[in-house]
C-alpha cells in the first residue's frame, strides 16, 4: 500500500513537470511517460499496462512529430519563404542548444523562442529582402512556437488522464 502512495506521488511529479514542460514548448510529454513506467516500478506492479505505456509512449513520438509539422505548415499557409521556415526550425535547435547550458529549461525555452525568431527573421530576409515580411515571418514563427506549447500540453494531459484511468 504505501508502494502505490510512493509511486502515485513519483508519478504526479513527472506528471507535474511534464505539463510544465509541455506549456514551454518542451518534450514534457516523455515526463509523463517517465512518470508512468516509474509508478509501475514503484508498486512492482503493471498496473498501468504495457498497451497503456505504449500509447502514452506514441503520443510522446506524436507530439515530437507534430512539433515540426506545425511549424512548417503554420508558416507556409501564413506565406512565409521555405528560407523563412527553414531559418525558424534551424533557430530554434541553436537557440536551444546555445542557451540550455546557461539556465536549463529556462535557458532553453528563451533559446527556442530567440532562435525561432532570430531564424525566420533572417531566412525571410535573405530570401525577399524586405525587412517588413522578415519581421511578418519572425512574428509567425512565434505564433508558432505558441501553438506548438498548446498542441503539446494537450497530449500531456491525454496522456496523464489515460494514466490516472489505468491507476484508477
Amino acid at each position: 500500500m504505501i508502494a502505490h502512495w510512493i509511486g502515485l506521488i513519483v508519478f504526479i511529479l513527472f506528471a507535474l513537470v511534464g505539463v510544465l514542460l509541455t506549456m514551454l514548448g518542451i518534450m514534457g510529454t516523455f515526463s509523463v511517460f517517465i512518470g508512468a513506467v516509474a509508478y509501475d516500478l514503484i508498486t512492482w506492479s503493471w498496473t498501468i499496462g504495457w498497451q497503456a505505456l505504449l500509447v502514452i509512449l506514441g503520443l510522446a513520438v506524436l507530439g515530437e512529430i507534430l512539433e515540426w509539422v506545425v511549424d512548417v505548415s503554420h508558416s507556409k499557409a501564413r506565406g512565409v519563404s521555405t528560407a523563412g521556415t527553414i531559418g525558424s526550425i534551424t533557430g530554434t535547435i541553436i537557440g536551444a542548444i546555445l542557451l540550455s547550458p546557461l539556465m536549463f529549461i529556462v535557458g532553453t525555452v528563451i533559446g527556442m523562442v530567440i532562435g525561432a525568431v532570430i531564424g525566420a527573421y533572417i531566412g525571410e530576409l535573405i530570401v525577399k529582402k524586405n525587412s517588413k515580411k522578415a519581421w511578418r515571418a519572425a512574428k509567425i514563427a512565434l505564433v508558432g512556437r505558441a501553438l506548438v506549447a498548446v498542441m503539446k500540453t494537450t497530449l500531456a494531459i491525454i496522456q496523464i488522464w489515460i494514466i490516472i484511468a489505468s491507476i484508477f
